[in-house]
């Protein structure tokens, strides 16, 4: 019979292990949207779950605080007229703790997560002059939820701080330049490169904020990614995204991150289909890293 001591070993062994292999393989997260706008009524949606699982950054000698987020999420993309589309993004999330006082002691919270609206345009004269499809997207971070957790509302009378946090609860705006193509002399290779600006804000619109007044630096962000159809069907992805602060954060508000993962997209029917993928961060700043891994089905047509 194994202990819960030996099963945590285990599952640390497996997960380095599984990390290692996906940052040899320069692989990333899920599919991004790309600068290939949709023409319109056209449109792709998906259904998603994805599971990640952390630690808390602690202090030397401080023993870690496991983190499991559970998130169940629908994206879309329609075309509003050419060259033009929207996006959206809707997560539900789980997210429990486990207190360093007691392995078994859990706190968990489940809300609305950080959805993100935004729109997309491919100028037609651009794409016809370069060859290329170049994309400018703007899209906003709205948060649903209350920054502050149950022990920190209104009325409580221990703010402990056990309950697990669902973001930063705040407004976000972010521009993109995305660019990128069919690679010459390989059929079925592409890449393509995204990067933006995140202007950080304090504007919480769901309840009343933090107790605290955090001040966000604004953050350099990238998308990255190089697919091939695999007998000119299955689509392999691989991908990395960032979040680069523009300045050092001292009061440790910003996060910052670098990722890299493997996405599958597998037909199934016409435009019916199914996605997985698996990620891990290999860089982080004011946060904890992670891995995460997810499957969905999605339609576009």
């Amino acid at each position: 019979m194994h202990t819960k001591k030996h099963l945590d070993t285990m599952a640390r062994s497996l997960f380095a292990q599984f990390l290692l292999f996906i940052l040899l393989l320069f692989v990333s997260n899920s599919a991004q949207a790309g600068p290939w706008s949709r023409a319109p009524g056209k449109f792709y949606v998906k259904a998603h779950q994805g599971f990640l699982f952390s630690s808390d950054p602690t202090p030397a000698g401080v023993p870690e605080i496991p983190y499991f987020d559970s998130t169940t999420s629908l994206y879309a993309e329609v075309g509003i007229f050419y060259g033009l589309q929207a996006q959206l993004f809707l997560p539900y999330k789980f997210a429990r703790h486990t207190t360093t006082a007691r392995d078994d002691e859990f706190y968990s919270i489940s809300s609305f997560g950080d959805a993100i609206v935004g729109l997309q345009w491919t100028p037609p004269f651009l794409m016809k002059k370069l060859g290329i499809p170049i994309a400018l997207r703007m899209n906003y971070k709205v948060a649903m939820y209350d920054f502050n957790t149950p022990d920190e509302q209104p009325g409580a009378t221990n703010v402990s701080n056990k309950f697990p946090k669902l973001g930063e609860g705040q407004l976000d705006t972010t521009f993109w330049l995305s660019a990128g193509g069919n690679i010459p002399g390989v059929r079925g290779l592409y890449a393509f490169a995204e990067l933006g600006y995140r202007l950080r804000s304090e504007i919480f619109i769901v309840g009343n904020g933090p107790l605290f007044n955090p001040t966000f630096q604004d953050c350099f962000v990238y998308n990255a990614q190089v697919g091939y159809f695999v007998g000119g069907k299955v689509l392999v992805m691989l991908n990395s995204v960032g979040i680069i602060p523009v300045e050092g954060d001292p009061n440790l508000f910003t996060k910052g991150m670098i990722a890299f993962g493997l996405g599958l997209y597998i037909p199934v029917y016409k435009g019916l289909a199914i996605e997985v993928n698996a990620d891990g961060s290999v860089y982080a700043v004011n946060a904890d890293r992670m891995f995460s891994f997810g499957f969905g089905i999605s339609y576009q047509k």
